[in-house]
């Protein structure tokens, strides 16, 4: 039996059901900003509106996460003091500001952040993409939860088994308002070495699609059609890691200004005792342990989903993400800078207001990374702020 496909710029798009229901989030999302340039600004032709409509959609991009997630993955501000690691072999805590500007990843201000270096390469790191990255697979869900505009317990489940390669569900009744409220009140799952339940990987070997279904903590079925493999997931991180000729564990403990470990017990200040044990178990020596494996291993960095090694490599792509992007949107010397009022309405915007807009939703919560509590109730979208793009106008 045929089903419909997305057509995306990413591959991966049908994998996932949730990043087919988001890929729909972001082109009405462009169409959105599109619609209301063009009000403004009936004389410019398709093209002018195409570029600044794609200008201010990755602006929202960059805003949402380097000011919403990247706080929550790296560590939080807690009365003013953000947590990160120290380059002392413990965990400590310094000033929201210090960090910001240590770091060279957020910034409190209402001005220009000019701080574009021509000397820093913008791109991805083969850390990022072959071992820490890989590691976020543990925070998914086997399915996701459909929710109603009450948020009553789920009254649907979107399977990632049964919709692989099938997004068809976005289109039937109102499944994507469902999800789209699913995927902001569902809890993730535990930030740690293991892989619950499910997890998808995507990989083009000529025309086949593999699919990888974590069973427990190391072993997965690998399906080609209606074949089914045995496989293991972690084996595969190893091996890409391997393969991309990164370092071992413990060079990039070095590289982060944590101490090197030259006895097992060495690894004991931030990887737990069991954790040891186990890879003493299977590397010869300390010195051959794969940063795949040493990184998700680690105890979490106070307020993080990471722990030291990894917040360390994060926290070093995404300054370089940041400050070698000549175009990056708080820039006001280089590219086809905003102006300020223009710049200040962007960093109003938020990933509440972006479901918001883009769905039949009515309320969400103000911080939509985060659950909804007492401190972060539900409120009418109404009351989220929208970006005022008549300071478009010409």
């Amino acid at each position: 039996m045929l089903t419909t496909l997305l057509i995306t710029g990413d591959r991966r798009s049908n994998a996932g059901i949730q990043l087919a229901f988001f890929f729909v989030t972001l082109v009405r999302q462009h169409n959105h900003i599109a619609g209301k340039l063009l009000k403004f600004n009936p004389h410019w032709n398709d093209e002018r509106i195409y570029q600044e409509a794609r200008r201010i959609y990755i602006a929202i991009s960059q805003q949402i996460t380097y000011n919403e997630f990247l706080p929550i993955l790296l560590g939080r501000v807690i009365d003013g003091i953000f947590i990160v690691i120290s380059r002392k072999n413990n965990f400590n805590a310094i000033s929201g500001e210090e960090y910001s500007y240590q770091n060279k990843i957020a910034y409190n201000t209402p001005n220009y952040v000019n701080d574009y270096n021509p000397t820093v390469d913008a791109g991805a790191l083969n850390e990022m993409v072959a071992a820490v990255m890989r590691s976020f697979h543990t925070l998914l869900n086997a399915d996701f939860n459909m929710i109603n505009e009450k948020r009553d317990p789920p009254h649907g489940k979107a399977i990632v088994n049964n919709v692989f390669n099938n997004p068809t569900i976005v289109e039937k009744g109102d499944n994507y308002d469902c999800l789209m409220r699913g995927l902001a009140t569902q809890p993730q799952e535990g930030a740690d070495q293991y892989y619950d339940k499910m997890v998808t990987h995507i990989h083009n070997i000529s025309f086949l699609i593999l699919m990888l279904k974590i069973k427990s903590q190391f072993t997965a079925e690998l399906y080609l059609g209606e074949k089914v493999v045995k496989t293991d997931g972690r084996a595969l991180d190893i091996q890409r890691g391997r393969d991309y000729g990164l370092g071992t564990y413990n060079q990039y403990r070095e590289f982060c200004g944590l101490r090197r470990g030259v006895q097992w017990d060495d690894f004991l200040d931030y990887i737990p005792q069991e954790a040891v044990k186990d890879m003493k178990s299977i590397y010869e020596s300390p010195e051959d342990v794969d940063l795949t494996v040493g990184g998700s291993v680690e105890n979490l960095a106070p307020g993080a989903l990471v722990g030291p090694t990894f917040q360390c490599l994060l926290n070093k792509q995404y300054s370089r993400s940041r400050i070698g992007d000549r175009f990056f949107f708080e820039n006001g010397n280089y590219g086809n800078p905003f102006t300020l009022d223009q710049l200040n309405e962007i960093r109003k915007y938020t990933i509440s207001r972006l479901i918001c807009d883009n769905t039949n939703i009515e309320s969400m919560q103000r911080r939509g990374f985060e659950q909804i509590s007492k401190q972060n109730p539900l409120v009418s979208c109404k009351s989220i702020p929208e970006i005022n793009l008549s300071l478009w106008k010409e």
